[in-house]
């Protein structure tokens, strides 16, 4: 499955709008939605990185069959 960020930009949340700041980039609608990189990117990088080596990634739907016997 491998690791998801729970959002890659700020989302809008119907409870609470736009102001809870959940996305790797921090998007400024105050200055022509321009996006900023958030410190968290560089960890999220860097927690990929050091544990990719973990991950199993198929190449093909086919391997995923084959690695489960069956659908």
């Amino acid at each position: 499955m491998g690791y998801f960020a729970w959002s890659l930009m700020d989302d809008f949340e119907s409870s609470s709008g736009y102001s809870i700041r959940y996305g790797l980039w921090f998007v400024d609608r105050n200055n022509n939605l321009k996006r900023l990189t958030k410190s968290s990117v560089d960890w999220y990088r860097s927690f990929l990185a050091m544990n990719s080596s973990q991950l199993n990634i198929y190449d093909s739907a086919n391997d995923i069959v084959e690695a489960k016997g069956s659908i």
